[in-house]
């Protein structure tokens, strides 16, 4: 019975007018939403209240990126999984300075480690204790960026950003988290073309 909301010309409204009872219809919405290959479900308590669940696919043109989300200054990020090459716990004593950089050894090779707090011009917390480093790669080289949390690997629906993101040569895109909020894809190969990051080779 609940379905007959969806029936053309039901209106809740005790008397149609010119106005009153002529918008568009829940028929409309229902038609609009299975043209596109979705569903439209209701679940309804007396007295308590009506959920509407809409479920719509994915379109084929939309870029999906499966990619590794990790949290940094209180936000998440998401890398894609193509250019990570690993993940990397260290200690912070482990890290060298060379020309007020850090680096870190990877395989007899210094690689580069790069604050995300830094990346995205933020104060940066002190460096100390145990660190997680995801490596990435780029055509410029392999890099590390510190990262507080690492979470999980999901695959990312790529939505187009403005041309303010462009200028940054940080983010490829954004995509929305489990939990509504926004998060933003970390260009890996732009990073490393703009910093001119590269690898060091191990001091004898």
């Amino acid at each position: 019975i609940r379905l007959l909301i969806f029936h053309p010309g039901f209106s809740t409204a005790e008397h149609v007018t010119d106005v009153s009872g002529r918008g568009v219809g829940t028929d409309m919405v229902k038609r609009s939403i299975e043209a596109v290959g979705g569903s439209i479900q209701v679940d309804s308590i007396y007295g308590q209240g009506t959920t509407f669940r809409i479920s719509l696919p994915i379109p084929k043109s939309v870029l999906l990126v499966n990619s590794l989300l990790v949290g940094s200054t209180q936000g998440v990020y998401a890398i894609p999984r193509e250019a990570i090459r690993r993940i990397i716990r260290v200690n912070s004593e482990s890290l060298r300075l060379i020309r007020d950089s850090a680096f870190v050894e990877v395989e007899g090779t210094l690689v580069p480690v790069l604050d995300m707090s830094n990346l995205l011009n933020l104060k940066a917390r002190l460096i100390e204790g145990d660190l997680q480093l995801i490596m990435v790669e780029s055509s410029a080289g392999d890099y590390c960026l510190k990262v507080d949390e690492v979470f999980d690997v999901e695959d990312t629906v790529v939505k187009r950003l403005g041309q303010w993101a462009d200028e940054l040569h940080i983010y490829s895109g954004a995509t929305f988290l489990g939990d509504g909020k926004v998060g933003l894809i970390l260009d890996t190969e732009a990073i490393g073309e703009s910093l001119g990051l590269k690898a060091e080779a191990l001091p004898d």
